[in-house]
Formats: C-alpha cells, structure tokens, sequence
C-alpha cells in the first residue's frame, strides 16, 4: 500500500496493489486435485494453481473519514470485499473451498470496477455495494485481461457487527448477480450469501456459519452450508475443523458433504507449517471409492 495523497487522517488517497507468480512443483498443482478425483461437486483446494504471474490487485482507495466511507476503484480482486470471514483463508485456515471461499457464488477471479462501503456513524450497521467486469472464472486457470468486457458481476452486502454472549459477532448478508461469460462457457446466474461469525475464549478462537443458495449454472454449487471452529493451540498455533454440505448445480443435483481438519504449527517468527486432511462422500461418486481422502502439507515463510 502507497500513500499517494492527503494524511492518514484526512481523506488519504492510497494505492494497493499486489503481485504474485503461481507454479506447480511437480506435473500438478494443488487446485487440479479436483479434476483427478471423478465426482466431486468442486475444488478441493483453493488458491495452490499453476496460474504463473498476475497481478490480482492494482487499485486506488480513496478514504472518506467524515461521511464514513472507503471507495476503491480499479483492478482487484472482489472477494476480497464481499462475503468473508476470518476463517477465510487457504493461506492460514482451510483448503477446501466449501470454507476458503464459496462454491456458491459466482465471483471472478479478477476484475476492474469499483466497491463502496459505508459505516454510518454510531452505528454497528456497514453497507457495501460493487461492481467489475469478469476478466476469468474461478473455474478457469488463466485470466483474459480484457479490460473492455461488457461481463459484469454485480453484488451488494450488509453486515453488522454486535456483541453475543459478552463475545464480538458479526453477520452479513450479500446478493449478486453475475452474466454470463461466453468465452469461458458459464452461464449467468444469481443468488445470496448469509453468514455468521463469532470470537470465542479468545481472539484467535471463532466459530463460523454460512448458508448458501445459487440460481443458474454459473457456480459449482446452487446450495451450500458450512460451518467450522479454530481453536488457539500452544502460542501462536492454531487447530481448526469444518463440515460442510452442497448440492451440484448441474447435472443430477447431487448432494455431497466434506470434513476438513487442519493444524498451523508456528515454528518461529518466520515459518508455519500446517499439515490437514479432508474427506469428501455423498452422491454422484463412482460405485468403487464412494468417499475421497486427501491430505496435503502447507508450508508458509514470511519475512
């Protein structure tokens, strides 16, 4: 982040941006598991592509302190601002994407356009509305920048952050459409997103639960529910488990469930290791491996 103008009080002016370079060790990256294992609904990792270098984030964020409101405008990545939790991460938490991000929604994996979010002030309520057009899928691996596209995916939320049980919780409820995309054969579609959060214990230990619901064939899933707790371990180590649930959005309406654990071990100030599995059963697997079990090892270094 850049400060361009202004103070950091005083409507500050800031450019965001972020550069990344994505490659697979080995013949296959962690994101094409899904297409190895026959039957499954969606990926069952998030994030660990072979997308080479991109650019998801390249965008101004002009500060409005006295009215209560962020605007940012340019190239981003829109997830980023809608629907998230805490546990939102495949980073630090999840892989599965029922819980790293959401099989649900239609969100592009890159876009230009502009989100605005408003907190009134003295109240616990913010209002954030957005738009940019779709320069690739989730379900694509390489990103069209084509700055001109009239594919738009629109979206807006409200969220409200409160105290539960002498605990911080928050909720948010978001709606969204997105049109379709010829190029990458998706359909439009449309449909909304609840979720709740609390912190629990302490400030590393929440609890999430989110519902789910799609119309069309533009997501992997037209229904979903999830839920998932993390737990603080040791200093700084974290242990998590989630269980969630969803129906395919084409074909027979299958409806299949996954359970994932994890743990993030600190090992120092500079690297975490988090070894997890999951397994995956339900409806539309092949007669012979009813169920799919994966495990995987992540590695972090942060300096």
């Amino acid at each position: 982040m850049w400060l361009l103008t202004g103070k950091k009080w005083d409507r500050p002016l800031d450019l965001n941006f972020r550069f990344r370079d994505r490659f697979a060790i080995g013949g296959r990256a962690a994101s094409e598991v899904a297409g190895a294992t026959g039957g499954v609904i969606w990926n069952l990792i998030d994030g660990f592509s072979n997308a080479g270098f991109e650019v998801p984030d390249f965008h101004f964020v002009q500060h409005l302190p006295k009215i209560g409101m962020v605007i940012r405008y340019g190239q981003m990545t829109i997830d980023s601002q809608f629907d998230g939790n805490g546990l939102q991460s495949s980073k630090q938490a999840f892989f599965n994407r029922a819980f790293s991000s959401n099989p649900a929604v239609a969100f592009p994996r890159f876009g230009a356009g502009a989100v605005a979010t408003w907190t009134p002030e003295n109240s616990d309520f913010d209002f954030t509305l957005g738009a940019t057009n779709v320069q690739g899928t989730q379900n694509g691996e390489q990103v069209d920048f084509k700055f001109a596209s009239s594919d738009f995916f629109t979206a807006a939320q409200v969220g409200r952050d409160f105290n539960l049980w002498n605990r911080p919780a928050r909720a948010q409820f978001m709606v969204w459409h997105s049109d379709g995309v010829d190029s990458d054969q998706t359909p439009a579609g449309s449909g909304a997103s609840l979720t709740f959060e609390r912190w629990i214990a302490s400030s590393g230990n929440r609890v999430f639960v989110r519902g789910a619901w799609a119309d069309g064939k533009a997501t992997d899933a037209d229904r979903l529910v999830s839920a998932g707790i993390a737990l603080e371990r040791r200093e700084n180590d974290l242990f998590g488990v989630a269980a969630g649930l969803g129906r395919a959005s084409s074909g027979n309406h299958e409806w299949q469930a996954v359970i994932e654990s994890f743990y993030r071990w600190q090992i120092g100030p500079m690297i975490q290791i988090s070894p997890e599995a999951q397994i995956v059963f339900g409806e539309g697997m092949e007669p012979s491996h009813p169920f799919r079990l994966v495990a995987g090892l992540r590695a972090q270094i942060s300096f």
